[in-house]
């Protein structure tokens, strides 16, 4: 669709030239005697740019130029003034003041005006753009979340009548080795059908934007430790967590950020020694920075950037638990949140994860 240009001026010689410097075939021009009948066009159709006359019988161009600033649909739509008056310095800074991205005075040439709205409509298809290519990458993961949830129900369903004629086979007698095989294919049924809630989690982490708050850091990670309170006693836990900062955070992602990061801080704990685990935040030019660092069985510095990726493992299959993605939710949602995550580590030397958070002012 062609973007539409609104002329405006009380002269219709006026009217004339500008229509003839500016036409072409990339654009479509519409004219407008006076303000009144600017501010109906503005209503009936979307505009690339308005070029305004300031010196205009009834309404000014300058209390058009208000109305349009008052209004959702017209606020974005940029203003070139195009006036015959005295170019004194007070109506420019009037003119910049409702809202001009320029301001023309008479006699105006017809490169520069060409040249200037050339600028303008170009800036124009490149927003049209951007917005078309949200819009389908929205739709795409609409779509793919759809997708998932379609083929994980389809998974599931032979998954639990496998699990279901397994559980009637182990309740008959067997020999050693048949017992065997048969736990084999049971954690194997269950493996598979964790990873296939893992892909819907993964699919799901952050594809709304969730309800924005004041989320208490220092509150989130008590809540963690209740919900992990017996994996932290098996294990002898220490979590060493002051003075949190409160963030504007989307509240049950966020507990789900820390719940996963230190739960892995137990999990790869080292047998010999208790987990210590040393929670902080503090403020940077990012935002909020927090960081959950362990002393537990750590990781090769080369892994750094690894271990976010989906369905990634540093250690053999059944050594520890968990399906590989966990990492790569987090990532996800600090990353939906405008932030962004890291880890450092060294082998036997613990591990530290960093996450940021923007700040948000409200009212």
């Amino acid at each position: 669709m062609k973007p539409h240009i609104l002329l405006v001026d009380d002269r219709p010689e006026n009217l004339l030239s500008l229509s003839a410097w500016l036409e072409g075939d990339d654009r479509t021009i519409v004219t407008a005697a006076s303000g009144n009948e600017a501010l109906s066009a503005l209503v009936k159709q979307d505009f690339a740019l308005v070029l305004l006359d300031v010196q205009m019988p009834g309404m000014s161009g300058f209390e058009v130029a208000e109305l349009m600033r008052g209004s959702a649909r017209t606020r974005e739509v940029p203003i070139i003034f195009v006036t015959a008056g005295d170019p004194k310095k007070a109506n420019a800074l009037t003119g910049y003041g409702a809202g001009a991205v320029d301001y023309l005075t008479k006699p105006v040439s017809p490169e520069i005006l060409a040249s200037k709205v050339d600028v303008f409509l170009r800036m124009y298809r490149q927003r049209a753009e951007i917005a078309r290519q949200a819009e389908v990458i929205d739709m795409r993961n609409r779509e793919l979340e759809d997708f998932a949830r379609v083929v994980a129900h389809d998974l599931k369903e032979p998954l639990r009548l496998v699990a279901s004629f397994l559980s009637l086979i182990a309740a008959n007698p067997h020999d050693e080795r048949e017992t065997e095989y048969i736990a084999f294919a049971v954690d194997g049924s269950k493996r598979m059908a964790d990873r296939i809630d893992a892909l819907l989690r993964y699919a799901r982490a952050g594809q709304d934007g969730g309800n924005i708050e004041r989320v208490p850091l220092q509150h989130v990670v008590e809540l963690v430790e209740h919900d992990l309170s017996v994996a932290i006693g098996e294990a002898g836990a220490t979590i060493d967590a002051v003075d949190l900062p409160a963030v504007d955070a989307d509240r049950g992602a966020v507990e789900h950020v820390m719940q996963n990061l230190i739960a892995n801080a137990i999990k790869f704990s080292v047998p010999e020694r208790p987990p210590v685990i040393t929670i902080r935040g503090a403020q940077t030019d990012e935002g909020w920075e927090v960081s959950v660092k362990d002393n537990g069985i750590g990781f090769p510095v080369a892994y750094a950037e690894r271990i976010f990726k989906v369905f990634t493992r540093l250690h053999a299959q059944g050594k520890y638990e968990g399906t590989g993605i966990g990492l790569a939710v987090c990532q996800r949602i600090v990353q939906r949140h405008g932030g962004r995550i890291w880890a450092e580590g060294a082998p036997d030397q613990g591990a530290t994860f960093h996450f940021t958070l923007p700040r948000v002012h409200k009212v």
